[in-house]
């Protein structure tokens, strides 16, 4: 007799493609038989590598099946089909052009005067806002500088760099940088002097000891900013609101006593809401960190009422559904509780979450934009609403929140401290980024976020680690 083989199936899920126009896509899914044979199809149509190599490839790699789409264009964006004899699956492919917030130059990172010591090399430093990327020219008491001979020029992502090797007193003066793209120019200068040789061997950068965190305030009462600092010499303190510096008077009150930096906000008001900076610089270097000031919502109250705070969960777990095909991913567990659905998520797939959300705030930094700007580009790129992108962090909080301890030792992660603002956490564990922000409590030893685990490959398959 004949033993027929059970029915090919697809084995996995196809999974929707968000692409920005140039990038390769990669579409894979698993089969129950090695031997199994797929076809793929774009809106119906058949696709045929052979027929159009520089655009599609498909793979066969044990029971993975892949297809390659190459140098993506708005007209790639569609639907795509994979059948499997009887089976088929279907996932969109949605390519977009990049994403450009054009707007007159700004410089996040101004120069301050400085100096420098006779031989060490001076470096100076600006960052500024590039979208589009501007032209930097650098100029000594009004003459253009040139990289060559003692003079170096670097550049990454926003971040300017001028380097004058072995300076020499005929190096003092104003030096300044102008920025410019087509919708407009912004300028900084500072004076640079050498200095006298003394107890030099003795300074340092200043660091922050302990970083001020995000006040969540009710309107009408005041909120308090407080940095720990050292260095030396001890450094003067500046503080920011975006671009614009914060002066003492009634309603702004700044204290530092050379280790304490303090800024009260009294009788905080909608138009005082958004991000701090705190800027401490001596004749070394400087650092600054950041916080936000936002609205009290109220939301430890609601924490209380436990049953209704996860039948409130339930219901972003609905709406998140309807806006979003991200949960897919974490589809497989799902068990009731207080009502509703809460998706219980393996601890690999936690760390998927973490790493991406780490990515994003990567890209974000990359791109030089606030977090304002950030978020605007992602619902865009989404085709979100405001609320449906709150329902969105919220939604990836809920599944962070699912975290044991020996998880967030193991991911590097500190969670204490965290508050919640509008389902959003923030605070010095989880806040100012779109989702996630660690931060480093100063020098520590490395660790891995996400370790290296027993796995199996397949012969003649491509094997991958990653830390």
């Amino acid at each position: 007799f004949v033993v027929k083989e059970p029915p090919l199936r697809i084995t996995s899920k196809l999974r929707r493609i968000d692409a920005i126009e140039g990038e390769d896509v990669k579409f894979e899914l698993e089969v129950s038989r090695e031997n199994g044979v797929v076809t793929w199809f774009k809106d119906g149509v058949e696709i045929d590598p052979a027929a159009n190599p520089d655009k599609y490839e498909i793979k066969v790699i044990g029971l993975k099946r892949v297809l390659i789409v190459k140098g993506t264009t708005l007209a790639d964006s569609g639907q795509i089909t994979v059948v499997a004899e009887k089976d088929k699956k279907t996932a969109v492919l949605n390519v977009e052009k990049p994403f450009q917030m054009e707007r007159v130059p700004t410089f996040t990172l101004p120069l301050r005067d400085t100096g420098f010591f006779i031989g060490k090399t001076l470096i100076l430093t600006v960052t500024v806002s590039v979208h589009p990327e501007p032209d930097i020219t650098w100029t000594k008491n009004g003459e253009e500088i040139l990289p060559g001979g003692r003079v170096k020029f670097t550049k990454d992502y926003g971040r300017y760099t001028l380097e004058i090797l072995n300076p020499q007193a005929e190096d003092e003066g104003e030096y300044a940088v102008t920025a410019v793209n087509p919708f407009g120019k912004d300028y900084t200068s500072c004076k640079v002097s050498p200095k006298t040789r003394g107890q030099e061997a003795e300074w340092y950068v200043p660091l922050f000891r302990r970083y001020m965190v995000t006040q969540e305030v009710f309107e009408g009462k005041d909120a308090r900013f407080e940095c720990k600092v050292n260095g030396n010499p001890v450094p003067e303190v500046k503080w920011m609101k975006g671009d614009v510096e914060v002066t003492d008077d009634q309603r702004h009150v700044i204290t530092f006593d050379g280790t304490t930096a303090v800024l009260e906000v009294r009788g905080v008001t909608k138009a005082d809401l958004g991000t701090y900076t705190c800027i401490i610089t001596n004749a070394a270097g400087s650092q600054e960190c950041h916080a936000d000031i936002v609205f009290d919502t109220g939301l430890p109250e609601r924490k209380k009422k436990r049953g209704a705070r996860r039948a409130a969960q339930a219901e972003e777990e609905i709406e998140y559904r309807k806006i979003t095909e991200y949960e897919y991913e974490y589809d497989e567990n799902v068990n009731e509780a207080g009502g509703g659905k809460i998706r219980k998520v393996s601890e690999e797939e936690l760390h998927k979450l973490f790493l991406e959300v780490e990515a994003e705030e990567a890209e974000r930094l990359k791109l030089g934009l606030s977090i304002e700007e950030w978020e605007l580009r992602e619902m865009q790129r989404l085709g979100l609403t405001a609320e449906q992108w709150n329902a969105r962090k919220r939604q990836r909080l809920l599944l962070l929140s699912q975290l044991d301890m020996e998880m967030r030792m193991k991911l590097g992660l500190d969670i204490e401290g965290v508050t919640m603002v509008d389902g959003v956490a923030s605070g010095v564990g989880i806040g100012r980024a779109t989702q996630v922000d660690v931060h480093m409590h100063g020098p520590r030893e490395p660790k891995f976020k996400l370790p290296l685990r027993d796995t199996n490959f397949l012969v003649g398959g491509t094997l991958t680690l990653s830390v």
